[in-house]
């Protein structure tokens, strides 16, 4: 939230090149995300653009105002956001193009949601839409995407449950249908999704958990399987991974099991481009832990491979 060390500055997006040889990653450029506490991150299918959700800080900046002559209190929180960044042709980021700012509103926890808290960006398979999960005022937001001019518009906006929190969400590589984490619910939800229009309609909302594990938990990420017939579910606090299967005719969904991820605090999930294996991202203990995944019957067996990260938070595949 301090670019380049000037305080209030927001966060940044940064660009690497990385070497074909051995891996290794060089700073090209950094750009700001016109937010605070950037989340995600979405690179478009032409890889001509970014897109960054900004998730905001909790604490409030006190300011004092007079109305009609008396003093009083008011609370200012960091706007919620997603910015657009052109890429250059030789990799570098352009400075952002266009900003979309959630509306200033809050949900119903006094702890979590006082203030929009933009927690993923996500693009459609036709890579016209984002969907962006507001996780502090329960609202789905998508936005059409001009790929030539470098905008936002927009398109629709949806309203969870109060009190769910959504926090990521997965699209359907092939059907009518994105799936959305919740992160004070321990549950999953299934939207039928308009790809004309930007028009998500709920299907159907699963719990994540047993009913049974009264503990604390929270939802991190959710990957619909490269097949298109299951999706999965990462549970902070359960630190296990909920399996679903796909009805590719009405989008609802039928558990299919759930598996612990050999570590805690499972932030991120992803297939690897195949989708023979998964890998969980265990931020609690400082862990990557490897799954391979039956595309038949959707079931995660742990191969005892085994990566140490510090912290990891994301999981994502470079396609050669």
């Amino acid at each position: 939230k301090n670019l380049h060390g000037e305080f209030g500055g927001g966060g940044g997006v940064l660009s690497f090149s990385i070497n074909a040889d051995d891996g290794s990653i060089t700073h090209m450029n950094t750009q700001p995300s016109m937010g605070v506490n950037p989340a995600y991150l979405e690179i478009d299918a032409t890889g001509s653009f970014v897109l960054a959700s900004n998730h905001g800080n909790y604490d409030p900046v006190v300011t004092v105002v007079k109305r009609n002559g008396v003093p009083q209190i008011e609370k200012i929180y960091d706007d919620g956001t997603v910015s657009m960044l052109p890429i250059a042709g030789d990799g570098t980021l352009e400075p952002p193009s266009d900003v979309a700012v959630l509306e200033r509103m809050g949900g119903v926890d006094p702890v979590s949601q006082q203030s929009p808290h933009a927690h993923s960006v996500n693009l459609d398979p036709g890579n016209r839409f984002a969907l962006v999960c507001d996780k502090g005022a329960d609202r789905i937001y998508v936005y059409r995407v001009d790929t030539q001019s470098h905008t936002l518009t927009e398109s629709h906006v949806f309203e969870t449950e109060p009190g769910i929190s959504p926090r990521h969400s997965s699209f359907h590589p092939s059907l009518p249908y994105v799936f959305v984490i919740n992160e004070r619910e321990s549950s999953l939800s299934s939207f039928h999704f308009d790809s004309d229009t930007g028009a998500i309609e709920l299907i159907q909302t699963v719990a994540t958990i047993p009913a049974s594990f009264t503990e604390r938990n929270r939802p991190a990420d959710v990957r619909v399987h490269p097949n298109g017939r299951f999706v999965y579910g990462s549970n902070r606090g359960h630190d296990s991974i909920a399996i679903f299967g796909i009805d590719e005719a009405t989008g609802r969904l039928t558990s299919a099991g759930i598996v612990p991820t050999e570590g805690a605090g499972p932030r991120a999930i992803n297939f690897e481009p195949s989708g023979m294996y998964l890998f969980a991202a265990n931020q609690g203990s400082n862990d990557v832990v490897t799954f391979a995944a039956d595309a038949a019957t959707g079931a995660l067996t742990p191969t005892g491979a085994k990566a140490e990260v510090l912290k990891p938070a994301c999981i994502k595949f470079l396609a050669v």
